[in-house]
């Protein structure tokens, strides 16, 4: 995933509608993992936009692309702290009762099995999630990691579809120092190789995909900028 698209996925909060239940793990944190939104392609003023309509399960033509973007919404049930005056709104401003995120763990499971298996990986990352956050606050996340998407690419062959269930949970702690993690949340994409070859040299791929990414998520067009008309995407 390009650094830019990056940049764009840890943008803070912004609104969404609720829609779908994805499913997820048993959890009694207080913080929380909730539905799961594609990207559009389209951008507008700039930053990329997620869907209002949830998805509950993927496709992924890795020969297209290794990258499978989702954003989720989140939500803390952690109260804002008060004053302690009858009647008073609670304090303004940063909260010890903040959530602060440092890792994302990703567990893959695979049917068939892949050989190698794909390995459990623990990242850094940072975001702050105020206390009493509703589910109109988001984060983007790339489901498949640069490991992953490698083991997929060299294994997964022309024809083959091999069913991928990716669990991911955030990890972190309040700002008052309590060891705080989200609820697990799993992800079902169907992983298959349809045979693009790439581009020539010079020429770019159909930026067909998630914030004009190449395509090959959920069904996005593959293929090359060429041809008279150019293909959608490519002038």
């Amino acid at each position: 995933m390009s650094q830019g698209i990056a940049r764009q996925l840890l943008k803070a909060f912004v609104a969404v509608s609720p829609c779908l239940v994805i499913g997820c793990v048993s959890n009694d944190s207080s913080i929380h993992l909730l539905n799961s939104f594609p990207y559009q392609n389209a951008q507008v003023n700039g930053a990329c936009q997620a869907s209002t309509v949830g998805i509950t399960a993927g496709t992924l033509d890795i020969s297209g692309t290794s990258s499978y973007l989702l954003q989720f919404q989140m939500e803390s049930t952690f109260q804002q702290l008060s004053n302690g005056i009858s009647g008073e709104p609670p304090f303004q401003g940063p909260s010890r009762n903040d959530w602060i995120a440092n890792e994302i763990l990703y567990s893959y499971n695979t049917v068939p099995a892949l050989n190698p298996p794909l390995a459990d990986e623990l990242l850094p990352l940072y975001f702050r999630l105020p206390a009493g956050a509703t589910s109109t606050s988001f984060i983007g996340i790339d489901m498949i990691t640069a490991t992953a998407a490698q083991t997929l690419a060299s294994t997964v062959r022309v024809g083959d579809v091999v069913n991928l269930n990716i669990t991911i949970q955030l990890r972190g702690q309040l700002a008052s120092g309590q060891k705080v993690n989200t609820n697990k949340v799993t992800y079902p994409i169907e992983v298959f190789n349809s045979g693009f070859q790439g581009c020539p040299a010079g020429v770019r791929r159909i930026p067909s995909g998630p914030c004009m990414s190449p395509g090959g998520q959920d069904g996005s067009r593959v293929g090359c900028c060429q041809g008279t008309p150019p293909p959608n995407g490519c002038t």
